[in-house]
């Protein structure tokens, strides 16, 4: 399955989205979109044309012996700065209780839960740490790092841009004994940089 971390159009302008889901619906395996603030349009309080587009802001599934659950952290045009809403976190709260006996548990969401980038990080952080959580998966800094949440792995992921001469790219997530991320560069090998064991 393909994952996207927001920020998938540039304006979050309906003409955009609905390129965009052309495109991804092109796939031959199934996708999963959270928004991020590009995706929201200037002066708009909510990601208006993604979630009609896409049918919400927000998703989870279980697969194999994992649940991947995607949430919305997006600029507050009330309150300034970026958050996760309340109602927003309830629903976080009450779908990772569907997780099964002996699920690992994926996050995935634009920005990084760390000061300086989400206001209410440390609520987010308190939800999730309630629960089995293998780590979280990021956008939002066109680049991969490894980040710590409290201890909870955060995996910063790329961009697929391409970048004047640099091509664009993506990353490959393999799960088995361990959490294997591998940077795809069009034409180029690709390329291991991270592995994080799967405790049992």
């Amino acid at each position: 399955f393909v994952l996207l971390g927001g920020d998938v159009t540039n304006s979050g302008d309906l003409l955009s989205m609905t390129l965009l889901k052309s495109i991804l619906d092109s796939l031959n395996k199934p996708y999963y979109a959270v928004p991020g603030n590009h995706d929201k349009m200037k002066g708009d309080s909510i990601v208006r044309h993604f979630q009609s587009i896409f049918g919400s802001d927000k998703f989870h599934f279980h697969t194999k012996s994992f649940h991947i659950i995607g949430f919305p952290t997006l600029p507050d045009s009330k309150r300034g700065g970026v958050r996760t809403q309340n109602n927003e976190l309830l629903w976080l709260d009450s779908i990772l209780k569907l997780s099964l006996p002996n699920e690992k548990i994926l996050a995935v969401t634009h920005y990084p839960l760390q000061k300086g980038d989400v206001d209410n990080y440390t609520q987010i952080i308190d939800v999730l740490k309630k629960y089995p959580l293998l780590a979280v998966l990021n956008g939002h800094y066109h680049r991969n790092m490894l980040l710590n949440y409290d201890e909870i792995p955060g995996i910063v992921n790329r961009s697929t841009l391409s970048v004047g001469t640099q091509q664009g790219g993506y990353n490959i997530y393999t799960l088995n004994d361990s959490l294997h991320v591998a940077e795809k560069i069009l034409d180029t090998p690709l390329r291991e940089w991270l592995a994080l064991p799967i405790e049992q």
